[in-house]
């Protein structure tokens, strides 16, 4: 699900336009995003553009961690290492896996992801556990 650069670059430019557009309308002059400009006006307008841009951002620069997520998981769950079910997240579940392993408190797993772009299993099953799963899940619980 990697969003190829120009594609992010389109949506920042579509909402500094926005901004341009509403800033026309409004008769306000705000300063272009990422501009520090005290001689003009940091509406809550502007805020929530400059936050979206942000988004975007983060967006460009974390898609591509989000595929390298759920490589990891397809491959653990193809080695028996974990169980994804129907409507899972590879990623997740992967990522929950690594936390377990090095014993990292987190909140978990978010619940069902199976976003559009994001591998989950064809069918419900869950793939047998590996013996060293297995040991790990009873060591765990006991």
């Amino acid at each position: 699900m990697m969003i190829p650069k120009k594609r992010l670059d389109r949506y920042v430019e579509l909402l500094e336009l926005c901004q341009t557009l509403q800033s026309e309308k409004d008769g306000v002059d705000r300063p272009a995003t990422g501009v520090i400009d005290k001689t003009k006006t940091l509406d809550d307008f502007a805020s929530d553009i400059g936050e979206a841009i942000l988004a975007v951002r983060f967006l460009g620069k974390y898609s591509g961690m989000v595929d390298r997520l759920d490589k990891l998981g397809r491959h653990l769950f193809e080695q028996g290492e974990i169980n994804v079910g129907l409507g899972d997240f590879f990623g997740d579940a992967a990522l929950d896996h690594v936390m377990r392993h090095f014993g990292v408190e987190g909140p978990g797993s978010q619940g069902k992801h199976g976003a559009r772009g994001m591998s989950v299993p064809a069918t419900g099953v869950r793939r047998k556990s590996s013996a060293k799963t297995a040991s790990r899940e009873a060591s765990s619980r006991g």
